[in-house]
């Protein structure tokens, strides 16, 4: 099992973020994904209650065309300036043979969303530029310890920017429908 510690942060403009990133030493950009993400839970909705989730991914780079499909499972959420929780993820061949299995178990679609996705790496961490129609630009700074995300984003002069402790799970289940 995987162990996911992240920052993520609001942010008015990506561009201002991806300049910083240009000038940063060391900064390398992995590429663009156009992702579709599929989130599953309980009838009793057991999982998100949990603050646990279930996610099928589809992920296409835009450099290649390739689609990545993973399977996700995440524990609960520990809440603080950082938000860490187990991981497990696996790569699965087909999305569609994937959401019939988990129907099959039980489980049930309860949300969808598109999201870009620019990922670059600076210093060990992952650095995640993501854009989402319904609720806008975000920073995602993913690290092995807090100490080095916290060096991440002060280099990249994010150290005001406004904190969102929630997932997008669950900003997307609490806006009205």
């Amino acid at each position: 099992m995987a162990w996911e510690t992240e920052i993520k942060l609001r942010v008015r403009s990506l561009e201002a973020v991806r300049s910083k990133l240009h000038a940063c030493s060391g900064a390398r950009k992995m590429g663009v994904f156009h992702e579709f993400n599929l989130i599953f839970d309980t009838p009793s909705a057991s999982l998100l209650n949990d603050g646990r989730g279930l996610r099928i991914r589809t992920s296409r780079d835009q450099g290649t065309g390739d689609d990545h499909v993973t399977l996700t499972a995440k524990g609960p959420v520990g809440r603080g300036l950082m938000k860490s929780r187990e991981e497990v993820e696996i790569r699965v061949d087909d999305a569609a043979s994937c959401e019939a299995l988990l129907i099959l178990l039980g489980y049930r679609r309860v949300l969808e969303f598109p999201k870009v996705r620019e990922r670059w790496e600076v210093d060990s961490c992952h650095v995640d530029l993501d854009e989402l129609p319904s609720l806008g630009e975000f920073v995602e700074i993913e690290g092995l310890d807090e100490q080095a995300i916290l060096r991440v984003r002060d280099r990249l002069g994010l150290a005001d920017a406004e904190h969102e402790a929630r997932t997008y799970v669950e900003m997307l289940a609490s806006q009205p429908r």
